[in-house]
């Protein structure tokens, strides 16, 4: 997951949503801009802090050399930082 730190509501809707049918898994994210709020998110949702990042570059890099890397990523950041082509 990217975004859906402490007190983002949109993070908290998209992991209740994705845990309807049981069939994926939240087991790393980028959190948050701030390493504190990430590594508190990270330690609320029970996601190993060696897989809670400080950015998504570095979570798509980290987890492409791992076994049981992710298999896809939830973006949940606000609107404001979407991207406008």
């Amino acid at each position: 997951m990217v975004g859906g730190g402490p007190g983002a509501f949109i993070g908290d809707a998209h992991r209740k949503s994705i845990a309807l049918d049981g069939k994926a898994r939240l087991v790393a994210g980028a959190f948050s801009r701030s390493p504190e709020k990430s590594l508190q998110m990270a330690e609320e949702l029970n996601v190993d802090p060696e897989r809670c990042y400080g950015s998504y570059q570095e979570m798509a890099e980290k987890e492409a050399a791992r076994e049981d890397g992710i298999e896809f990523v939830v973006v949940v950041t606000p609107n404001a930082s979407h991207y406008l082509g």
